[in-house]
């Protein structure tokens, strides 16, 4: 979520660097880039084992006024059958967090 959200130069740095964590964690920057744009046309991101065997994530943005200062995620078993309800409920929460932060 935040890397989508982050300058060119930060994106750039991180996709010269991009380190295989488990068998589905993505190292093709064309993927990547491709997964950012979606993140940003979607408004959330997931992943599937991309960080850890067993684990799938599902985050979305916390902006403050207009812009993306924190993200809020969940890490859950499978996104299979409640993606559309986790993703309702983070950005319920990131809504009402962003209008609290100072």
């Amino acid at each position: 979520m935040l890397l989508a959200h982050a300058p060119p130069e930060v994106q750039a740095t991180v996709m010269a660097d991009l380190a295989r964590v488990t068998p589905y964690t993505v190292t093709q920057p064309g993927l990547l880039r491709r997964q950012l744009a979606r993140v940003l046309r979607e408004g959330y991101a997931t992943t599937v084992e991309e960080m850890s065997l067993g684990a799938c994530s599902v985050a979305v943005p916390i902006r403050r006024r207009d812009a993306v200062v924190a993200s809020l995620g969940i890490v859950v078993p499978t996104l299979k059958k409640d993606r559309p309800r986790l993703v309702a409920a983070l950005q319920v929460a990131a809504q009402s967090i962003g209008r609290n932060i100072a």
